[in-house]
Formats: C-alpha cells, sequence, structure tokens
C-alpha cells in the first residue's frame, strides 16, 4: 500500500505562470504564484525552504513545455514529481462535487488528488530520447501542415496556388531536414539503433514507424509488464454498463498518448494483412463477430505488447514464439 507523503504541493501550469499550493498536515492550504521561467523556478525553491518544506510530492497536469521545464527543475532538487494526465484531476474534481474553475482552485485540486492518491512518480527522458521524441513529434507537425496546404490547392486562384506551392515546397524541404537529424540521431545512438532493429524485425513496421514507437513509448523497462504498454497508449477497453444498457460496440479508454495510438494505426492495417500471426488472430476475431474498428483496435493493443516485450527481452519478432 502507498504511503501518503506528508508535503504535498499542486502546481498549476500555464504559459507565463505557476499557481502552486502546498498542502501540509493540519495546517490550512498555502498559495503562492511564480513566473513559468528560471527566475521563478528560482523564487520557488526558495519558497519551499521558506516553508521549511525539504522534500515534497509534486502533482502538475502534462501541458507539453509549459510543464516540462518546472518538472525538470524540481526533479534535479529531489522533490518527487507527478505528472498527471488532465483527465485524471479533472475527474477526481468532478467526483467532489467542484463547480468552478479557477487557477487557485485548480491547484489545490492537485494538491489534494496527489495526497488522496499518491500518483506514480515521472522519471525525464535521457537527453537522446528528449531529442528522438523533439524530432519525431516536429515532423509530425509538419506533415499536419503539409496536409492543410495542400488541401487549400482545391478551387484555389492561380495566383494563390502558387503560393500554396511555395508553402509546400518549403514544408517538404524541412521534413526531408527534419527525417535528416532523426537519421543522424540514431545513427549515432548504439541503442536507439539496436531497438529500431528489433522493431523492424516485425512484418508491418518501418524505420520511421520504429522512431515514433521508441519517442512515445520511452523506456520499456519502466513497464513492469508488457501488457502495461496497451494501457499506456490508451488501447485498453473501456466498459460502460448500466442497468439495460450494454456496450454493443468496444471502446478504449484513450487515456494515453494519442501520438502512439496514431503510429500504430497503419502498421496494425499491414500487420493483420500481411504479417501471419497477426492475421491469424484477426480472423479469429472476425469469426467471434467482433466489429472492424475493434479488431483493429486490438491489433494496434497486441502490436505495441509485441513491441514492448521484444524490446524489454532484447529479442527479435519470432513468428511460432512472439512475446505477446
Amino acid at each position: 500500500m502507498k504511503t501518503k507523503p506528508k508535503v504535498v504541493l499542486g502546481i498549476d501550469v500555464s504559459k507565463t505562470k505557476l499557481d502552486v499550493c502546498l498542502l501540509r498536515p493540519e495546517s490550512s492550504p498555502l498559495a503562492q504564484s511564480f513566473s513559468n521561467d528560471p527566475v521563478g523556478f528560482t523564487r520557488l525553491a526558495a519558497w519551499l525552504h521558506q516553508q521549511s518544506v525539504a522534500h515534497t510530492h509534486v502533482g502538475l497536469e502534462a501541458t507539453g513545455p509549459y510543464s516540462r521545464r518546472i518538472a525538470q527543475f524540481l526533479h534535479e532538487q529531489s522533490h518527487t514529481v507527478s505528472v498527471l494526465n488532465p483527465a485524471r484531476p479533472k475527474s477526481f474534481a468532478q467526483a467532489r462535487g467542484c463547480r468552478n474553475k479557477t487557477d487557485g482552485i485548480d491547484c489545490q485540486t492537485l494538491a489534494e488528488f496527489v495526497l488522496a492518491q499518491s500518483p506514480e512518480a515521472w522519471e525525464p527522458l535521457s537527453e537522446e530520447m528528449a531529442a528522438l521524441q523533439e524530432l519525431v513529434r516536429r515532423r509530425e507537425d509538419l506533415l499536419v501542415m503539409h496536409g492543410a496546404e495542400q488541401a487549400r490547392q482545391e478551387g484555389a486562384s492561380a495566383q494563390i496556388a502558387k503560393s500554396i506551392n511555395r508553402i509546400v515546397k518549403a514544408i517538404q524541404s524541412e521534413i526531408q531536414r527534419i527525417e535528416q537529424a532523426l537519421e543522424e540521431l540514431i545513427q549515432s545512438s548504439p541503442e536507439l539503433r539496436r531497438q529500431r532493429r528489433l522493431l523492424c524485425t516485425i512484418k508491418g513496421v518501418r524505420e520511421i514507424t520504429a522512431a515514433k514507437i521508441l519517442a512515445e513509448l520511452g523506456d520499456p523497462k519502466r513497464f513492469a509488464q508488457a501488457r502495461q504498454a496497451g494501457a499506456f497508449a490508451g488501447l485498453t477497453p473501456k466498459l460502460h454498463q448500466s442497468g439495460k444498457r450494454q456496450s454493443s460496440v468496444g471502446r478504449i479508454c484513450r487515456i494515453g498518448s494519442p501520438l502512439l495510438r496514431k503510429a500504430l494505426y497503419l502498421p496494425s492495417i499491414v500487420a493483420m494483412t500481411h504479417n501471419p500471426r497477426f492475421k491469424v488472430f484477426a480472423h479469429r476475431l472476425r469469426k467471434a463477430g467482433k466489429p472492424p474498428k475493434v479488431i483493429i483496435t486490438a491489433v494496434m493493443r497486441k502490436l505495441i505488447v509485441t513491441a514492448t516485450a521484444m524490446l524489454r527481452n532484447d529479442q527479435p519478432f519470432q513468428l511460432e514464439h512472439s512475446p505477446c
């Protein structure tokens, strides 16, 4: 059983500001605000020292670059940091009947959530893994921009079409530069090279997909069991039953990495068509009367669990004895 921390700190993170709430046993909550920059981080550390807090369990929501820097700073200060999926404290607040939403309320809710739930501690990515994740996500952003510009070409005048073509070519060039940097990073790291080579032994997984999986999955050894990677990707079933109402179509929880789910979709289509092991698995579900979307989701879950087990065990994909 997890022991509740004696002191917890909730931080509501925005682009420019950190609203914090300190909770201690038998004491009123203490609230304060700091700027979301190195100066603010230093003042926050000084404020905690003034409150005689040597160690605390910090809870903050995952907000990309806005939360990453303060999480890294507090981790380096030897505090326990939990970077939370925003859905978790939101559901916690709703369960407690909280109707209002302000920065002050949010940071206190985060502190109370940490006190009640003792969520798992966050560990920062290694430098090379952080670089891999940045490059993979930048490539995804560029692909979205590329698709948006191409969609604007339909019905555009000749003058606007020329402008769009210039932007499209610029984005294509940038995608190539990012992909080159991505390849150079992987080639410079024996560990990333080895992991990508293992993933590419799965029929349906190519170099780019392998890089996406590695970037979004992180260290596979942080999962006690490979099947936990399915939950991390938000691919576990979500059961909805209430009275006579029963779920007729399987749904997934979606509390996980959307980029990882996106990376798994097309490889799963290929795997269930051309990879004998996944093909048999999909056929069995089809015979059981499962809808197409449920089958694809199940194959995606099986694929990420298999990939995680392969990385954990340092084994390539084996048709007869793959670690599913």
